[in-house]
Protein backbone atom coordinates (compact mmCIF):
# COMPACT_ATOMS: atom_id res chain seq x y z
CA UNK A 1 0.00 0.00 0.00
CA UNK A 2 1.25 3.46 -0.91
CA UNK A 3 1.03 6.36 1.55
CA UNK A 4 -2.10 7.81 -0.08
CA UNK A 5 -3.78 4.39 -0.04
CA UNK A 6 -2.83 3.88 3.61
CA UNK A 7 -4.30 7.22 4.64
CA UNK A 8 -7.49 6.67 2.66
CA UNK A 9 -7.97 3.18 4.06
CA UNK A 10 -7.27 4.37 7.61
CA UNK A 11 -9.94 7.05 7.35
CA UNK A 12 -12.45 4.40 6.31
CA UNK A 13 -11.42 2.10 9.14
CA UNK A 14 -11.37 4.68 11.92
CA UNK A 15 -14.81 5.90 10.83
CA UNK A 16 -16.09 2.42 11.66
CA UNK A 17 -14.77 2.55 15.24
CA UNK A 18 -14.47 6.24 16.16
CA UNK A 19 -17.66 6.46 18.21
CA UNK A 20 -16.41 3.80 20.64
CA UNK A 21 -13.57 6.10 21.66
CA UNK A 22 -15.99 8.72 22.96
CA UNK A 23 -16.66 6.41 25.90
CA UNK A 24 -13.25 4.89 26.64
CA UNK A 25 -11.20 6.09 29.60
CA UNK A 26 -8.94 9.14 29.25
CA UNK A 27 -5.85 7.06 28.51
CA UNK A 28 -7.44 5.27 25.57
CA UNK A 29 -9.06 7.95 23.45
CA UNK A 30 -8.68 8.53 19.72
CA UNK A 31 -5.31 10.28 20.15
CA UNK A 32 -3.87 7.04 21.54
CA UNK A 33 -5.25 5.09 18.59
CA UNK A 34 -3.72 7.54 16.12
CA UNK A 35 -0.36 7.17 17.88
CA UNK A 36 -0.51 3.37 17.76
CA UNK A 37 -1.42 3.57 14.07
CA UNK A 38 1.67 5.66 13.29
CA UNK A 39 3.86 3.26 15.28
CA UNK A 40 2.39 0.24 13.52
CA UNK A 41 2.99 1.64 10.05
CA UNK A 42 6.59 2.49 10.88
CA UNK A 43 7.25 -0.94 12.38
CA UNK A 44 5.66 -2.71 9.41
CA UNK A 45 8.03 -0.86 7.08
CA UNK A 46 11.07 -1.56 9.27
CA UNK A 47 10.25 -5.27 9.29
CA UNK A 48 9.34 -5.44 5.60
CA UNK A 49 5.82 -6.60 6.49
CA UNK A 50 3.76 -3.94 4.72
CA UNK A 51 1.70 -6.62 2.94
CA UNK A 52 -0.12 -7.03 6.26
CA UNK A 53 -0.98 -3.35 6.69
CA UNK A 54 -4.69 -3.71 5.97
CA UNK A 55 -5.20 -6.21 8.78
CA UNK A 56 -2.84 -4.30 11.07
CA UNK A 57 -4.78 -1.06 10.66
CA UNK A 58 -8.16 -2.66 11.33
CA UNK A 59 -6.76 -4.34 14.45
CA UNK A 60 -5.25 -1.06 15.67
CA UNK A 61 -8.57 0.72 15.24
CA UNK A 62 -10.44 -2.02 17.14
CA UNK A 63 -8.01 -2.97 19.90
CA UNK A 64 -9.18 -0.55 22.64
CA UNK A 65 -12.84 -0.01 21.75
CA UNK A 66 -13.99 -1.42 25.11
CA UNK A 67 -11.28 0.15 27.25
CA UNK A 68 -13.76 1.79 29.61
CA UNK A 69 -13.65 2.08 33.39
CA UNK A 70 -16.08 -0.82 33.70
CA UNK A 71 -14.50 -3.14 31.14
CA UNK A 72 -10.79 -2.33 31.29
CA UNK A 73 -9.78 -5.75 32.67
CA UNK A 74 -11.62 -7.64 29.94
CA UNK A 75 -11.55 -5.08 27.12
CA UNK A 76 -9.34 -7.23 24.90
CA UNK A 77 -11.73 -10.20 25.20
CA UNK A 78 -14.81 -8.10 24.49
CA UNK A 79 -13.14 -6.52 21.46
CA UNK A 80 -12.02 -9.96 20.22
CA UNK A 81 -15.61 -11.19 20.35
CA UNK A 82 -16.91 -7.99 18.76
CA UNK A 83 -14.59 -8.38 15.78
CA UNK A 84 -15.63 -11.99 15.25
CA UNK A 85 -19.32 -11.12 15.62
CA UNK A 86 -18.89 -8.25 13.14
CA UNK A 87 -17.21 -10.43 10.51
CA UNK A 88 -19.91 -9.97 7.82
CA UNK A 89 -19.72 -6.17 8.11
CA UNK A 90 -15.92 -6.04 8.25
CA UNK A 91 -15.51 -8.44 5.32
CA UNK A 92 -17.87 -6.45 3.15
CA UNK A 93 -16.66 -2.98 4.14
CA UNK A 94 -12.92 -3.62 4.01
CA UNK A 95 -12.76 -6.51 1.51
CA UNK A 96 -11.47 -8.99 4.08
CA UNK A 97 -11.51 -12.78 4.07
CA UNK A 98 -12.62 -15.00 6.95
CA UNK A 99 -8.95 -15.65 7.71
CA UNK A 100 -8.28 -11.90 7.77
CA UNK A 101 -11.02 -11.34 10.34
CA UNK A 102 -9.69 -14.15 12.53
CA UNK A 103 -6.17 -12.73 12.31
CA UNK A 104 -7.45 -9.27 13.26
CA UNK A 105 -9.48 -10.64 16.16
CA UNK A 106 -6.44 -12.42 17.62
CA UNK A 107 -4.30 -9.30 17.21
CA UNK A 108 -6.90 -7.45 19.30
CA UNK A 109 -6.95 -10.24 21.89
CA UNK A 110 -3.15 -10.43 22.16
CA UNK A 111 -2.23 -6.75 22.22
CA UNK A 112 -1.89 -6.30 26.00
CA UNK A 113 1.50 -6.21 27.71
CA UNK A 114 0.17 -8.83 30.14
CA UNK A 115 -0.49 -11.29 27.30
CA UNK A 116 0.82 -14.78 28.05
CA UNK A 117 1.85 -17.31 25.46
CA UNK A 118 2.74 -16.87 21.82
CA UNK A 119 1.31 -14.58 19.17
CA UNK A 120 -1.10 -15.79 16.52
CA UNK A 121 0.60 -13.95 13.65
CA UNK A 122 2.95 -11.14 12.66
CA UNK A 123 -0.13 -8.89 12.74
CA UNK A 124 -0.55 -9.62 16.46
CA UNK A 125 3.15 -8.96 17.03
CA UNK A 126 3.16 -5.61 15.23
CA UNK A 127 -0.02 -4.38 16.92
CA UNK A 128 1.33 -5.36 20.35
CA UNK A 129 4.68 -3.69 19.63
CA UNK A 130 2.98 -0.55 18.32
CA UNK A 131 0.85 -0.38 21.46
CA UNK A 132 4.01 -0.57 23.60
CA UNK A 133 5.36 2.28 21.47
CA UNK A 134 8.58 2.94 19.60
CA UNK A 135 11.12 3.47 22.41
CA UNK A 136 11.92 7.13 22.99
CA UNK A 137 11.86 9.63 25.82
CA UNK A 138 8.87 11.37 24.24
CA UNK A 139 7.01 8.06 24.13
CA UNK A 140 7.72 7.51 27.83
CA UNK A 141 6.35 10.95 28.64
CA UNK A 142 3.24 10.26 26.58
CA UNK A 143 2.75 6.89 28.26
CA UNK A 144 3.25 8.39 31.71
CA UNK A 145 0.72 11.13 31.02
CA UNK A 146 -1.80 8.55 29.85
CA UNK A 147 -1.15 6.57 33.04
CA UNK A 148 -1.78 9.73 35.08
CA UNK A 149 -5.09 10.29 33.28
CA UNK A 150 -6.06 6.68 33.86
CA UNK A 151 -5.36 7.00 37.59
CA UNK A 152 -7.35 10.23 37.84
CA UNK A 153 -10.24 8.61 35.96
CA UNK A 154 -10.22 5.89 38.60
CA UNK A 155 -10.50 8.24 41.56
CA UNK A 156 -6.89 8.76 42.60
CA UNK A 157 -5.77 12.18 43.85
CA UNK A 158 -3.39 14.37 41.85
CA UNK A 159 -0.34 13.38 43.92
CA UNK A 160 -1.27 9.69 43.98
CA UNK A 161 -1.78 9.77 40.21
CA UNK A 162 1.72 11.16 39.75
CA UNK A 163 3.21 8.36 41.84
CA UNK A 164 1.05 5.84 39.99
CA UNK A 165 2.26 7.08 36.59
CA UNK A 166 5.95 7.05 37.55
CA UNK A 167 5.72 3.59 39.10
CA UNK A 168 3.81 2.30 36.08
CA UNK A 169 6.40 3.36 33.51
CA UNK A 170 9.26 2.11 35.68
CA UNK A 171 7.60 -1.28 36.03
CA UNK A 172 7.04 -1.47 32.28
CA UNK A 173 10.13 0.21 30.85
CA UNK A 174 12.81 0.13 33.56
CA UNK A 175 15.74 -2.28 33.58
CA UNK A 176 13.56 -4.96 35.14
CA UNK A 177 10.52 -4.02 33.08
CA UNK A 178 7.81 -6.61 32.56
CA UNK A 179 6.12 -5.26 29.45
CA UNK A 180 5.65 -8.12 26.98
CA UNK A 181 7.00 -7.49 23.48
CA UNK A 182 7.75 -9.73 20.47
CA UNK A 183 11.27 -11.21 20.34
CA UNK A 184 12.43 -9.01 17.46
CA UNK A 185 11.45 -5.78 19.26
CA UNK A 186 14.52 -5.65 21.51
CA UNK A 187 16.86 -6.22 18.56
CA UNK A 188 15.12 -3.72 16.31
CA UNK A 189 15.20 -0.96 18.95
CA UNK A 190 18.22 -1.96 21.08
CA UNK A 191 19.80 1.52 21.22
CA UNK A 192 16.49 3.27 21.87
CA UNK A 193 15.55 0.82 24.63
CA UNK A 194 18.81 1.46 26.49
CA UNK A 195 18.30 5.24 26.31
CA UNK A 196 14.72 4.82 27.49
CA UNK A 197 15.77 2.66 30.44
CA UNK A 198 18.29 5.24 31.60
CA UNK A 199 15.68 8.00 31.43
CA UNK A 200 13.01 5.94 33.20
CA UNK A 201 15.31 5.01 36.08
CA UNK A 202 15.88 8.72 36.83
CA UNK A 203 12.20 9.74 36.80
CA UNK A 204 10.78 11.62 39.76
CA UNK A 205 7.91 13.88 40.72
CA UNK A 206 9.78 16.87 39.30
CA UNK A 207 8.67 15.71 35.85
CA UNK A 208 5.14 16.82 36.67
CA UNK A 209 5.64 20.56 36.48
CA UNK A 210 2.69 22.87 37.12
CA UNK A 211 2.33 23.37 33.37
CA UNK A 212 2.17 19.63 32.66
CA UNK A 213 -0.18 18.93 35.56
CA UNK A 214 -2.53 21.77 34.58
CA UNK A 215 -2.60 20.56 30.98
CA UNK A 216 -3.48 17.02 32.05
CA UNK A 217 -6.15 18.26 34.43
CA UNK A 218 -7.67 20.40 31.68
CA UNK A 219 -7.99 17.31 29.48
CA UNK A 220 -10.03 15.65 32.20
CA UNK A 221 -12.25 18.70 32.61
CA UNK A 222 -12.84 18.91 28.85
CA UNK A 223 -13.95 15.33 28.36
Amino acid sequence: MEAIEINKFWEQVIAQFRDFYRYTDSAHRIDHIQSVKSNAIRIAYLLGETKHLKNILVAVAAHDIFSTKADRASHHIKAFNYVLDSAPILKRRFKLTCDDVTEIAYAVLEHRSSHKGGYNSIVSEIVAAADRGIPSIDEVKNYMHRSYLYARDHGKSVIDSKFHAIRHVQEKFGRNGKSRVPEWYEKLFAKEILERQEYVEMLGLEHFTSEITNDLESRIQNQ
